[in-house]
């Protein structure tokens, strides 16, 4: 029975023998029955926990965490408790509608996710009971044996014990887009996981050789499984806006409350029915609350997750909608986001007299690979990711197919991470033999017959490119006789008695992807900072930070994980603040990054796709997943970048910032008509004449002039000064210059209309007809209005009317809809009204109107003023 093994065991730094014995396995027989199904009880399957999966019941419970929701459900309460049952319904029906329309926005997205996830089955060669077997890698147990080949993804976390030609991509676990090499010698225990060399971790991949490893974790307790579990303890960043809008609605909240109480004491004070004025007090309230927001709320941010799906980016959290418009500043991984995450050949440098195509074929014959030529384009089937470049790149050429089959290879040492290189005796097609070598270039510099002057040329040129972030491999040649090719001397026999020149250096990259350096430069204008952060070697972060166009090209600092280790609290943040490029960084560091920019007030958006990245996705105010990366990335991220492209991402954050600028114009609309009520109903009671608009009045024009224009605001397209700009700041929905706009607009605009109201009351016109008046009057401004507030950036003369059809067209039918309210006499017994006479109609379209220019005058003093500001 397996006993006394710690989760946090040390295994690379263990000799072979010292983990078979403490896992008591044995690498030639395996594990018996008896000790599978004993370590299965105790440690359960080789599965990851997924912790973040939606269920139908959280989705819809999410849709209640909304404050202005929770209001709303108050809001019903009270009217039924005091038996207003239509305006309750009316409610009701409003929060009906508006967690409809938030469930069914994050469940399709959430289907849509589980869509692009792949349910496939890993089978894995495994050794028990002294028998090789197939079985389903989720039956793996500790100290099982398994033989890995190239092309299979590693099951679970294994200690090396024997391999051959292994090559391996550890690009979802590390960051890093280059392929590594493995040995099962024992190593140092203070490595981190990138430099341990005798480990294959759960998630990567074997792009080259044969491997044996033992099994020394699964499921939860691998690397990626406790990164995972990072992930499900990390707590999530809450939205800014939601933070906003909590606060909106508390200042809200108190507002009606004083609003309800400043109604009751004037009523007492005049000497009215306390039970009454409760009565009234409590409708008003509960009238004035803004039924319509969460509902077009909903709508603008189901608009905006359709835009962004159209874009390239699946919305998980519909709530983020409104948090990418005040994102100003991206994390982004290097690998897979940045660039293409696929290796390929940059530059051939030749030396001598040498052309950049002698030095080509003369890689190719040295390459390892297998190709499937059967078809009209040849195929790499087997290989590392150094080889596949050479070949893809030989393969896009219209003769590559021919090149490679008429290659003829006599002899040849395959590469290995002892000599790091490898050598062929070959034929080439005009019947000439030479020896080539493609290997590591410092290393085959000691090999050549180079003079010293031009080896110290050459390693400056291999340095360079090292620098630069490349991937460098050298090339050597020398022409021997077909005698001596033909016979039976070994290569290394060959290569003592040979002159071997360097016949030039091949330099690979993980390029950019296209369109990211004007996606940078785009972000930059609009005041979006990138910075880049990778798991990746600190040179070619820098290279690829400076080709992005992140840095300038004299930048030159880099932070590494190693690097931010050792500083203590005070320093961390001030190096974090002051850097663009982090290198060699964890999962951990990551984290701490993000907390740091968070701390400072950032609202930070972080891009990925391996594992490694998923913490920081869930932490992070947006967390971009790309489409092709792990499922814990998609799992832990806020949208899910299909094309794996940063200009989405950049795209996203624009498309945002229109998101932001209609929520700002839906709520100061929707507040348009509660100074109205205030004043109309305050100051009737005030000055002691009849109230003029009754509750089913007031829910009437609500309905019918709030919803339907309001909601056609998502309608409206998004005009460049969105984008020039600022990243919205979270506190512009309800800032400074919004409270004095909304509050300069209604004591005014509700003046206008009490004074009228006031003027008329005391005329001789029969109080019936100006009560209905005033009611028009009231629905009609709260109508022309949206035409101004549609924008607050610009004046409405500079906005095509019918640039937004379905606001006009709201409008339009709002304002039907009153009018019918008028003269249908079923409606006329609802609501109180009586037939009015048509020059009134006319007046009533004159206030509008005049209250559309003041709004108008009021914008441009506040625009005007922000222009001489800024």
């Amino acid at each position: 029975m397996l006993v006394n093994i710690e989760k946090n065991t040390k295994w690379w730094g263990m000799s072979t023998e010292d983990v078979l014995n403490a896992l008591q396995t044995d690498e030639n027989i395996g594990l018996s029955d008896k000790d599978i199904k004993e370590r299965r009880d105790i440690y359960g399957l080789n599965i990851p926990s997924r912790k973040n999966n939606n269920s139908p019941l959280k989705i819809l419970r999410n849709q209640f965490a909304s404050p202005l929701v929770i209001l709303l459900i108050f809001a019903c309460g009270f009217s039924f408790f005091l038996g207003k049952y239509i305006e309750g319904y009316f409610v009701f029906f409003a929060i009906l509608l508006n967690v409809a329309l938030g469930f069914w926005q994050e469940y399709k997205a959430d289907n849509s996710i589980k869509k692009l996830e792949r349910l496939i089955v890993d089978n894995i060669k495994v050794i028990r009971n002294g028998k090789k077997e197939i079985i389903d890698s989720k039956y793996l147990v500790m100290g099982d044996v398994v033989f890995l080949k190239s092309g299979d993804k590693v099951p679970a976390d294994m200690r090396l014990i024997h391999q051959k030609e292994v090559m391996l991509n550890e690009s979802i676990l590390t960051g890093e887009s280059l392929t590594v090499s493995k040995s099962p010698h024992k190593i140092s225990e203070e490595v981190s996981v990138s430099d341990r060399v005798n480990m294959l971790y759960a998630g990567t991949s074997l792009e080259n050789g044969e491997a044996t490893g033992i099994v020394v974790s699964i499921g939860a307790n691998t690397e990626i499984g406790k990164i995972a579990d990072l992930v499900g303890k990390e707590d999530l960043a809450e939205q800014p806006v939601l933070l906003a809008m909590k606060s909106f609605t508390r200042k809200l909240i108190f507002f009606l409350v004083f609003l309800g109480i400043a109604i009751f004491v004037l009523g007492t004070f005049r000497g009215e029915d306390i039970s009454s004025m409760i009565f009234l007090a409590i409708a008003v309230v509960v009238s004035a609350v803004p039924e319509s927001l969460p509902i077009a709320m909903s709508v603008v941010m189901s608009r905006a997750a359709n835009d962004l799906a159209k874009s390239g980016s699946v919305v998980r959290k519909i709530l983020v909608t409104q948090t990418i418009g005040t994102v100003d500043t991206i994390l982004t991984d290097k690998t897979g986001t940045l660039t293409e995450g696929i290796l390929r050949l940059d530059k051939i440098i030749p030396l001598h007299d040498k052309k950049e195509e002698d030095v080509f074929y003369s890689s190719i014959t040295c390459t390892e690979a297998l190709v499937d030529l059967m078809g009209s384009k040849p195929k790499v089937l087997e290989g590392n990711s150094l080889n596949r470049a050479l070949l893809s790149h030989l393969f896009s050429k219209s003769e590559g197919k021919d090149v490679y089959k008429n290659v003829k290879v006599h002899k040849r040492i395959y590469f290995n991470s002892k000599i790091k290189y490898g050598a062929v005796v070959c034929e080439y097609e005009n019947g000439d033999f030479y020896l080539n070598i493609l290997g590591a270039p410092d290393i085959i510099l000691d090999i050549c017959n180079e003079s010293q002057e031009l080896k110290k040329e050459i390693d400056t040129k291999i340095q360079a490119e090292a620098e630069a972030g490349s991937r460098v491999l050298g090339v050597l040649q020398t022409k021997i006789s077909k005698e001596l090719a033909l016979s039976e001397t070994s290569i290394e026999k060959i290569l003592d008695d040979s002159n071997m020149f360097y016949q030039g250096l091949l330099s690979f990259r993980d390029k950019l992807r296209d369109g990211i350096l004007s996606s940078v430069k785009n972000l930059h204008i609009n005041n979006v900072d990138t910075i880049l952060c990778t798991g990746d070697h600190p040179g070619t972060a820098l290279s690829i930070a400076k080709e992005a166009g992140i840095v300038e090209k004299s930048y030159l600092k880099v932070l590494t994980g190693k690097d931010l280790s050792s500083m203590d609290k005070d320093r961390f943040e001030i190096e974090i603040l002051s850097c663009k490029v982090f290198a060699r960084v964890t999962p951990e560091d990551k984290l701490r990054i993000l907390e740091v920019l968070q701390k400072n007030g950032k609202i930070v958006a972080v891009t990925g796709d391996g594992v490694n990245d998923a913490p920081a996705l869930r932490r992070a105010h947006v967390g971009a997943a790309m489409g092709s990366g792990s499922d814990v990335s998609k799992d832990a991220s806020d949208i899910v970048v299909i094309d794996d492209n940063y200009s989405t991402i950049a795209q996203a954050v624009v498309l945002g910032r229109g998101v932001f600028q209609k929520i700002r114009s839906v709520i100061v609309y929707l507040l348009a008509d509660v100074f109205d009520e205030l004043v109309l109903i305050g100051g009737a009671l005030l000055v002691g004449i009849v109230v003029p608009l009754g509750a089913l009045q007031i829910l009437f024009v609500k309905f019918f002039s709030d919803i339907f224009p309001a909601m056609s605001f998502t309608y409206e397209k998004s005009h460049q000064d969105h984008f020039i700009s600022r990243p919205a700041r979270v506190d512009s929905i309800f800032d400074k210059d919004v409270k004095i706009f909304t509050i300069v607009r209604g004591i005014v605009s509700s003046m206008v209309l009490f004074l009228v109201y006031y003027f008329l009351s005391k005329s001789n016109y029969d109080q019936n007809i100006v009560r209905t008046f005033i009611y028009l009057s009231f629905a009609t401004y709260i109508l022309f209005i949206a035409f101004s507030i549609r924008n607050l950036d610009r004046p409405v003369s500079k906005i095509r009317l019918l640039g937004n059809k379905q606001l006009f067209f709201g409008v339009l039918f709002g304002f039907t809809m009153v009018i019918l309210s008028v003269y249908i006499p079923f409606l006329q017994n609802i609501l109180g009204t009586v037939s009015l006479p048509l020059i009134w109609i006319v007046w009533t379209v004159v206030i509008g109107v005049f209250n559309l220019f003041l709004i108008e005058f009021i914008k441009s003093l506040l625009n005007r003023k922000n222009t001489y500001a800024s």
